[in-house]
């Protein structure tokens, strides 16, 4: 049984809010599949970063006055 692209938007746009969340993250997980080995190493990444910047290792800086000052870098 084919549904016409029309009829399923249709359909979706009467959905309560929890249910179009569902779906939209079911859509956008068959996209972009999870790969657990990759997903493993960003957590243990994060927690790395997190880590330095609590201990001091690092001390992190405000994005936007670190794009100003490559900006004024690359005035000529």
């Amino acid at each position: 049984m084919l549904v016409d692209t029309a009829e399923l938007v249709s359909i979706a746009e009467t959905l309560p809010i929890e249910l179009k969340i569902q779906l939209i993250d079911k859509l956008l997980s068959s996209l972009n599949p999870s790969q657990s080995n990759i997903d493993a190493l960003w957590q243990q990444e994060a927690e790395k970063r997190l880590q330095a910047i609590q201990t001091g290792d690092v001390i992190p800086e405000d994005g936007e006055q670190v794009f100003a000052q490559i900006w004024q870098r690359l005035e000529p």
